[in-house]
């Protein structure tokens, strides 16, 4: 047996076995984009709102050839609320064309009606923690290892075989072997540079579910600037856990950067530290603060009829669910999990007010220790409860979201 003859065939073998591999990559990350998406596209989980059935970073294949949707239905759509958010929850009820959705790990159904012409595809399979493989794609690392090793390989091999060819007979030979390497090898360069369009230039849709499967869609973007992640100069500056005078819900966090510099907040998480069972709020990978600027996370999008904001939030989260009483209590963590800032009441929350009128509380300019009751304030200047803040109703409603805190 020749030795050398196996070995050539075993190599063969991997190549082909790499080129399918990221074949089919490329068709997770591009399938939103392709014309096959009718037939079946894929949506990354980041979070656990449909656990058990959907794990936290899975990958969901669906198809929207399934003409019926039946109760008990898993469906991906667009959020009634916010068209550029996508939700993945399972059909609890129907009343002719209207459907009633929830999340699988969550307590209540969803406030909205859903139409069949939001419907995106209905779910038939899903894949565990390979939405993990996705993301770390998505870095240099990640991008490294995961494609330039294998590339490097093939690039090697090619080159190889150019230099066998020469070897063995004369110009007219290597031609011949140029001509079967194209033939029986995978055209494995072409698809690194299609793989890495996708990933580095193009903005094909990434999905990030939140918890109440609400899931914000952005583009795959990795920002070219000088941007540092700066521990412990990133503060919860705002809280309106009281809601608004139109819905208990409309509740808001403001986050705030204290510093000169753009701080990257991406899959950062706000835990609720009485509620260690609760999801965290997950904020989307490659988020970015600008210096001394804000960043709004809203239970309802702005353009919803739920919400009194009269500004744009920067992401919202449908369970943010920021209880009266018994629950003051909020943890921010960097994306390695470290602790960044908090938010620390006794029994309840520091400071803010729900009844007669609905106060955000506010961290005051020397604020250092969130724990501390002193740091924050209720919003009680006149200025709070401005239009430039709230659509209508404003003189029930106190914050300022999305800007300076005001004190008396």
């Amino acid at each position: 047996m020749d030795i050398k003859k196996v070995f050539k065939q075993i190599f063969k073998i991997l190549e082909w076995i790499i080129f399918l591999t990221l074949i089919f990559i490329l068709f997770l990350v591009a399938s939103p984009l392709l014309p096959t998406k009718t037939y079946i596209s894929t949506h990354v989980v980041s979070t656990g709102s449909m656990e058990p059935e959907i794990m936290t970073g899975s990958v969901v294949f669906s198809t929207l050839k399934n003409e019926e949707v039946n109760k008990g239905d898993i469906v991906v759509f667009k959020s009634p609320d916010n068209q550029e958010i996508t939700v993945i929850h399972r059909v609890k009820d129907i009343n002719g064309d209207q459907y009633t959705t929830k999340g699988d790990n969550n307590e209540n159904e969803d406030s909205w009606t859903l139409f069949k012409s939001n419907i995106l595809g209905t779910v038939i399979f899903t894949i565990p923690y390979l939405g993990y493989v996705i993301d770390f794609m998505k870095t240099p690392l990640g991008f490294g290892l995961v494609l330039g090793i294998p590339a490097l390989i093939l690039i090697i091999s090619f080159i190889k075989r150019i230099k066998d060819g020469i070897n063995e007979e004369v110009e007219k030979r290597t031609e011949e072997e140029v001509f079967k390497h194209r033939i029986n090898t995978p055209p494995i360069l072409p698809l690194i540079l299609l793989i890495s369009t996708f990933l580095f230039l193009g903005k094909p849709p990434s999905t990030y579910a939140l918890f109440s499967a609400r899931v914000s869609i952005t583009g795959m973007t990795i920002s070219t600037g000088e941007i540092e992640e700066r521990m412990g100069e990133v503060i919860i500056n705002e809280v309106m856990w009281s809601g608004t005078s139109l819905s208990i819900d409309d509740q808001y966090i403001e986050l705030r950067n204290t510093t000169d510099n753009d701080i990257n907040i991406g899959k950062w998480k706000i835990y609720y530290l009485r509620d260690l069972n609760k999801p965290p709020i997950m904020i989307p990978a490659n988020r970015v603060i600008p210096k001394n600027g804000y960043f709004l996370i809203s239970n309802y999008s702005n353009e919803s009829n739920n919400s009194l904001l009269n500004i744009e939030s920067d992401m919202s989260n449908a369970s943010m669910n920021l209880l009266p009483t018994d629950n003051g209590n909020l943890i921010l963590k960097d994306s390695e999990g470290n602790v960044i800032d908090t938010v620390l009441g006794e029994i309840d929350w520091p400071d803010g007010l729900q009844s007669p009128s609905y106060r955000s509380m506010q961290r005051t300019v020397d604020g250092i220790d969130g724990s501390d009751p002193s740091s924050w304030y209720t919003c009680n200047n006149a200025l709070c409860n401005s239009s430039d803040y709230w659509k209508s109703d404003f003189l029930l409603n106190y914050g300022s979201p999305n800007d300076i805190n005001i004190t008396d």
